[in-house]
This record gives structure tokens, sequence and C-alpha cells, in this order.
């Protein structure tokens, strides 16, 4: 979620630093009050732009789940003949089911059968 908040609002970054560097201070010098406040204003901003980035996603993510995601999950371990995570054959089986893209730096972990990949950092790859 970090990277897609980024991506999309390029002066999120400069929030993240300043939490992180907030953080971290803070952890050091817990008696520093004016660190705490840096820490509580930055934190806000984050959750606001995390809060709007959610709700731009919604409609544009599919649920993992269903309890017959199960069976599909098999299949598709057996046409992969590979072993595969749960979780990333859920995920893999959701979008197979869905027609959807998988959009992972592992890309080679999901190049199974029926299952569209993509890796946001090799822009112009596609699978």
């Amino acid at each position: 979620m970090g990277w897609g908040l980024f991506h999309a609002d390029p002066g999120s970054l400069d929030a993240w630093w300043r939490y992180g560097t907030a953080l971290r201070t803070g952890s050091a010098q817990r008696a520093v009050d004016a660190w705490d406040s840096e820490l509580a204003a930055v934190a806000t901003v984050l959750d606001r732009w995390r809060e709007t980035f959610c709700k731009a996603l919604e409609g544009a993510v599919a649920p993992v789940r269903g309890s017959d995601l199960g069976p599909k999950v098999g299949r598709l371990l057996a046409e992969a003949g590979r072993p595969l995570s749960a979780v990333d054959g859920r995920l893999a089986a959701t979008a197979r089911v869905h027609d959807l893209t998988v959009v992972t730096r592992n890309a080679a972990d999901f190049a199974l059968p029926g299952v569209n990949v993509r890796n946001p950092l090799k822009i112009g790859e596609r699978r």
C-alpha cells in the first residue's frame, strides 16, 4: 500500500520521511515534546492520504475469499506442478477466476496457467 500511496501522491514521501525521523528521534529522546508533536502531525497527514488512497481502491480490488476458492487453488496447484504458498495460491486463484492481474515484484512466483502477472518495477514487461 505504501508504494501505491507514494506513487499516487509524491508529496506523501516527504511526510513519510518526516514521520520516520520523528519516530526514531522520539524513541531515542522520549523527553522531547517537540518530536512527539511532529510525529502526531505527520501521522495525521499520512492517515488522511491512506484513507483517500484506500477509498480510491474500493471496487478495484477483489477480495481474496470465498468458500469455493479452495478447490480452485487445488486445481491451480495441480496445474502448476510445483509448490506454492497458501497466500500466493489464493491470490493467483482469485486473479484467475476474476480475470485480474497480479501486480508483484515476484512475477516468477505467479507464472502459472491462466494467471496474468505484472511487475510494477518493469513497466514495459507484460505476461
